[in-house]
């Protein structure tokens, strides 16, 4: 029986390579570490995966078999490298090690806690298939990123209980318009990979584009596929939540501002002008050189030309409020939406950014900037040919009338709404057309073809709904017609009660007038 393969055989002799395995086992026993084979691509590897065998028989040592592009397992005291030396895909891993019998060479991985994760986020990434990825670890000779050369990362994963598929995981890098300078697939663990104690390291030598950019935001956009498709990430729930992850590896050289206990702002994006109602949306990229054994908290403070405050509110510097520890060297890009008030007066605004300082237990001022509001036009006054009906929806939104307008070919219904107060949530309208007690046609819509929510009302303005129907006007007089409102995040109706708070028995208002 012979080994076929389309590779040379390997340019040293056997005894050479029992001579390396020799060392290495010794080497290993002498140093209570354990024997990791470091497996080349092609015939390369096939000397090694026999020679494991030797060692075992011959020294009753199992040591681990790792192939050229499979993850590294960790192990808490490290181990005693072995393999073909001229394995360009494992270069870094021996490149502090030592020629010995032939191009066999000898090197030490270092132990577990030496692959500590120094690009992460401040939670791990779940994946559905058991695995986790806490990050990537980026030794200290790959901090900076460089035009047309290899950039070597590991990707360091661990499982939380059987593996559930075997998988591939990839690596793109990508700046912040997602143009993608660099990537790389690799294998991922295997389905009998089940250890919920172990990590891996998956190493990814990648070959960066000259087009990358000497400054600005860079990212690692990260995934895992089997031959289903993609693994989706999931939420301690088991709830699917994304396909593919994001974590920041460079940011701007200088931040705009320094916060307590050394956390930076290094942007924060503001929208200079916005239209009376909409709420104010802020982009903030943050980063901490230290551990911050606590999560900051925001307070926004918004001031009219008169220095009058107008609006205050206290939040998170993260949307989740899971997190209890910022680690080192983490960037976080947030996004804050400031509801400011939908009827505040148009002009020009101050805005400024206060972070708690827990040590001198006060809030503190880091950034400020302007912005502008611009006039929305409103309506207060209903038209006198309106069609008056009567009747309130969750305390929120008043029916004040409706007129028709109908042809041959289709109809027309204008709504006239009125809120009571501010709306936090946008509730979506539907409109039911009845005839002979079966809905004919229906519509369910944000309100003026989703550009104005009900969020952005205006207490007391009047809010004007058309609704265009493929219904003639004979077929019109023989229908009914039912409007109401509904949280479209559960599906709950809004009640509908009378001027008088009287509760009504259904949640919608039937415009009379159809009934004729």
């Amino acid at each position: 029986q012979y080994i076929q393969s389309n590779y040379p055989p390997p340019p040293v002799s056997l005894n050479e390579l029992v001579d390396s395995m020799d060392l290495a086992v010794n080497r290993a026993l002498s140093l209570d570490k354990d024997l990791m084979i470091i497996l080349s691509e092609g015939h390369g590897g096939l000397p090694w995966a026999f020679l494991r065998e030797y060692a075992y028989f011959k020294y009753d040592i199992e040591g681990y078999l790792v192939e050229f592009d499979q993850p590294l397992p960790l192990l808490t005291d490290g181990a005693v490298l072995v393999g073909d030396g001229k394995n360009d895909s494992r270069a870094s891993l021996f490149s502090e090690g030592e020629f010995v019998y032939g191009n066999s060479m000898i090197a030490l991985l270092p132990e577990s806690d030496k692959f500590e994760t120094n690009a992460q986020s401040i939670l791990p990434w779940n994946f559905a298939n058991n695995v986790n990825v806490l990050g990537f670890y980026i030794p200290s000779t790959q901090n900076q990123v460089t035009q047309g050369e290899t950039w070597t990362i590991f990707m360091i994963m661990e499982t939380r209980g059987p593996v559930t598929s075997s998988s591939k995981v990839y690596v793109h890098l990508v700046d912040r318009q997602g143009v993608k300078y660099a990537q790389l697939d690799q294998r991922g663990l295997n389905i009998n990979q089940i250890s919920s104690t172990q990590r891996y390291a998956s190493q990814f030598e990648l070959s960066v584009s000259n087009e990358l950019p000497d400054e600005g935001n860079l990212y690692l956009n990260f995934g895992m596929y089997d031959d289903n498709g993609n693994v989706p990430l999931v939420a301690d729930n088991g709830s699917t939540i994304d396909e593919v992850s994001r974590i920041q590896i460079r940011g701007l050289d200088e931040s705009i501002s320094i916060g307590p206990e050394g956390l930076q702002l290094l942007r924060l994006d503001v929208s200079s002008q916005i239209m009376q109602g909409v709420p104010l949306i802020l982009s903030a990229n943050w980063y901490t050189n230290k551990v911050l054994d606590f999560i900051p908290k925001l307070r926004w403070h918004i001031y009219d030309t008169n220095d009058d405050e107008v609006y205050i509110e206290d939040m998170d510097i993260f949307s989740n409020p899971l997190y209890e520890v910022w680690p080192k060297s983490v960037f976080v890009e947030e996004q804050y939406e400031l509801r400011i008030p939908t009827d505040l007066e148009s002009g020009n605004y101050i805005m400024d950014l206060d972070v708690f300082d827990s040590h001198q237990g006060k809030y503190n001022t880091i950034y400020s900037t302007d912005f502008n509001v611009l006039e929305r036009e409103r309506i207060f006054v209903l038209s006198d040919d309106v069609v008056q009906i009567q009747g309130v929806f969750g305390n929120k939104i008043e029916m004040l009338g409706y007129n028709l307008y109908s042809n041959e070919d289709s109809s027309e219904v204008q709504m006239y709404w009125r809120p009571i107060d501010y709306i936090d949530i946008d509730y979506k309208y539907f409109v039911h057309v009845r005839h002979n007690g079966e809905i004919i046609a229906q519509i369910d819509s944000m309100p003026q073809e989703w550009t104005y929510p009900t969020s952005w009302w205006s207490p007391g303005e009047i809010v004007l709904e058309t609704v265009k129907l493929d219904i003639s006007a004979d077929l019109i007089n023989d229908t009914s017609l039912s409007v109401g409102f509904y949280n479209p995040s559960d599906g709950e109706r809004l009640t509908v009660t009378d001027l008088s708070d009287q509760l009504l028995q259904s949640d919608w208002i039937v415009l009379p007038q159809l009934n004729e």
